[in-house]
């Protein structure tokens, strides 16, 4: 039976433009991922750019921060990811 990694649910929960967001991971038999990709309605295919920023020095990477903007074709959207707690 092949497995299939489902990556595809992200809760989010907007607070004074703040975004949290929390991840869900698991490995589907194929036939459950296929029953529920028939119950599952996807908007289409988009195209984005993704840009990372950092110091020279990996200051960021280094305090396990990360800086980036995503382009689409009709707004950008910057996002700051910190470490939790």
């Amino acid at each position: 039976m092949e497995t299939i990694l489902v990556d595809e649910f992200t809760e989010r929960t907007t607070k004074l433009s703040k975004q949290v967001e929390q991840e869900f991971k698991t490995l589907l038999p194929d036939t459950t991922a296929e029953q529920l990709l028939t119950q599952i309605t996807f908007q289409p295919p988009f195209t984005q750019t993704n840009r990372y920023f950092d110091t020279v020095n990996h200051q960021l990477k280094v305090h396990h921060f990360g800086l980036r903007t995503r382009e689409f074709a009709d707004h950008a959207e910057q996002t700051l990811k910190v470490p939790a707690g």
